[in-house]
């Protein structure tokens, strides 16, 4: 054969093969697009005893619209599923009993969540779902007289999904019908209200709603809703059409019971939940893009010489909330992320105001926004590094000599509460129109006189920060924060009367006959006095 009839012979069976697949590609096409048919990946994991052997669990996996979604007579929450509707009580909430313990699948959803979420979606431009896992179920599955029961065992002759190959060739890709069955969202229920929420407010508004979905605030119009997310009518038309993955579990399998299918769908929801670990408080700062005051305290966490300890230790607990013995840590992430809020949103007021809305949750602030924060924050951070106290914790290199200043002398400066009390103080001063130079030249004078040690019965901290026995109080931060203002400026910004009446109630003996004033002397206590016994202010 010749070269050229050859190269003719190959390009006649390329154009075949192309009209066999343009011919089988809309074969495909019109499964897919069959009113009903979604097209999915078929899965199998684990494994149950169908009467007649071991039959794995298969259960498929697709893409859905927002748009599908969103639509209630689509896709229905897990609470909705029938052997759940005398599981709730007129608030919404799951009852559980000994009668219904051993079926519940599902929690009642959090409506109050709604808002959030939908907020999610509109304003975040790297939006991202994870997997709905939804249970299927055709009318038949809760008719235990059907025809797809088989009377004398009990047990389903079909499966709940009715899967289709594609190909015959290839096992795993094909088409399921969904289009006349019950869909139920297993994991996934507040994905789904944070997409209907979408809908609600493409009609035109919004309502807050409390837990169990009754609404509890008047409606936010859509034009507001829209502006609050920075989202545009366009942007919010665009999500609908953007897709999630589903993943679709048989309510019933063939083989299975009714009593065995309800165990298998809630032992499935119960593993989903237990093994999904919830992050610990740090974690979840650490992670956050979005909420502008936790970005702004990993800047100050990893970057200022106050937070830096040697090497390449730092002084932050960036995972949890404690501080133990002998470690080099004097804040943690989530202190840092509280201070960063009660400086800002007092210091900086005009800058922060719209970075977290109760209405809306957090937005993540423009970068020029988080700059200027970060920079408001380092300048508090240097004031800091000039304190007495500040400058030993600098030179503590190990946790041993750390422990000097926070075990023996009890210095609150070596504790997250007392930077946390600090910077609300030097936030409310500065924005009252005290200059930050003109308070930090006081605390350094404070600090001179050991002001940051809690232990003696004259400090300002004892019986409010520190209890008797040396243990830290965490309850009456706001009187640490009116105490320190007053040591700082006296009545100028604190309502003395009101201030020295909760300190004597905080200082009060055992007996409660009597109180330790701030020169350390016991007084008699009377709550009807009107005597004000408050520390002398810093001249």
């Amino acid at each position: 054969m010749s070269n050229s009839n050859l190269a003719e012979k190959l390009k006649r069976r390329e154009q075949e093969n192309r009209e066999i697949l343009e011919a089988a590609g809309e074969l495909v096409s019109s499964k897919i697009s069959k009113s009903g048919n979604t097209a999915v990946v078929q899965c199998e994991m684990g494994t149950i005893n169908s009467g007649a052997g071991i039959r794995g669990i298969t259960s498929y996996i697709g893409t859905r619209t927002v748009r599908d979604l969103s639509n209630d007579a689509l896709f229905k929450l897990g609470s909705e599923m029938s052997f759940m509707k005398n599981s709730i009580d007129a608030k919404g909430q799951v009852i559980v009993d000994h009668n219904n313990s051993e079926e519940l699948a599902q929690r009642a959803p959090d409506w109050s969540r709604q808002i959030s979420m939908t907020s999610y979606l509109l304003r975040n431009k790297y939006r991202k779902f994870g997997t709905i896992l939804a249970v299927v179920s055709p009318k038949w599955v809760n008719d235990p007289k059907h025809e797809n029961w088989d009377n004398e065992t009990g047990r389903a002759k079909v499966t709940s999904i009715e899967f289709e190959r594609l190909i015959p060739s290839i096992e795993d890709i094909g088409v399921i019908e969904v289009g006349n069955v019950d869909i139920f969202a297993l994991d996934g229920q507040h994905r789904l209200i944070g997409m209907r929420g979408l809908k609600d407010v493409a009609a035109g508004r919004i309502f807050p709603k409390q837990k169990n979905s009754e609404p509890k605030k008047e409606p936010i119009e859509k034009e507001e809703f829209l502006s609050l997310n920075n989202c545009t009518p366009k942007e919010l038309d665009n999500i609908f059409d953007e897709k999630i993955t589903v993943e679709y579990v048989p309510a019933v399998i063939q083989g299975e019971t009714m009593r065995a299918a309800k165990q298998r769908i809630r032992s499935v929801f119960v593993a989903i939940n237990k093994n999904a670990k919830k992050p610990l408080a740090g974690e979840t700062i650490l992670l956050d893009e979005d909420d502008g005051f936790a970005i702004v305290a990993r800047s100050i966490g990893k970057n200022h010489r106050l937070l830096k300890a040697s090497g390449t230790e730092s002084r932050v607990n960036w995972r949890n909330t404690s501080i133990p013995k002998r470690s080099h840590w004097i804040i943690t992430l989530q202190h840092l992320r509280t201070m960063s809020q009660v400086y800002l949103e007092n210091a900086e007021e005009d800058l922060v105001q719209f970075w977290e809305n109760k209405k809306l949750g957090t937005q993540r602030p423009d970068d020029a926004d988080l700059s200027a924060a970060s920079t408001a924050m380092t300048l508090l951070f240097d004031h800091l590094s000039k304190l007495q106290t500040c400058q030993r914790i600098m030179a503590a290199h190990k946790g041993d000599d750390l422990d000097t200043i926070r075990i023996e002398e009890s210095n609150i400066l070596t504790r997250p509460i007392g930077y946390t009390i600090i910077a609300e103080a030097i936030g409310q001063l500065v924005r009252a129109g005290e200059g930050i130079d003109k308070v930090f030249q006081k605390l350094i004078k404070f600090d001179q006189e050991g002001g940051f040690q809690q232990a003696s019965q004259k400090s300002i901290w004892w019986g409010v920060t520190l209890d008797s026995k040396g243990r830290m109080i965490t309850a009456n931060t706001s009187v640490a924060v009116e105490l320190l203002k007053w040591k700082l400026f006296g009545q100028t910004h604190t309502d003395g009367p009101s201030l020295s009446d909760k300190c004597k109630v905080l200082r009060m003996t055992i007996d409660g006959d009597e109180y330790y004033s701030f020169d350390g002397n016991k007084k008699p206590y009377s709550g009807a006095s009107q005597s004000i016994d408050l520390p002398e202010t810093i001249i």
